[in-house]
């Protein structure tokens, strides 16, 4: 199925596409930021779309294993995600 994750990296990557767009911006040098939540998104967006030169995400859940050992919003996880690394290794 589809997960929330997956649904704000999709928006994320479709902005990229937008910026893209526009004669202004220089498409080449994109860059990608967050914090909280926008944190994990700019972790998953940088990791999945290589058009982002510059990831910073500014604060995210941090260690993924202790987060999901509590009281946690369902916006953050990623079925599974443990499976293939820890957010460090992202």
């Amino acid at each position: 199925g589809t997960t929330l994750p997956g649904i704000q990296v999709y928006e994320n990557i479709r902005a990229a596409d937008y910026l893209q767009s526009l004669a202004f911006v220089q498409s080449e040098n994109l860059g990608i930021t967050g914090t909280s939540g926008g944190g994990n998104q700019t972790m998953y967006a940088g990791a999945l779309e290589e058009r982002f030169k510059c990831v910073v995400p500014v604060c995210s859940v941090g260690n993924y294993q202790a987060y999901l050992g509590v009281a946690c919003c369902m916006c953050e996880l990623m079925p599974d995600a443990l499976a293939f690394t820890e957010e460090w290794g992202v």
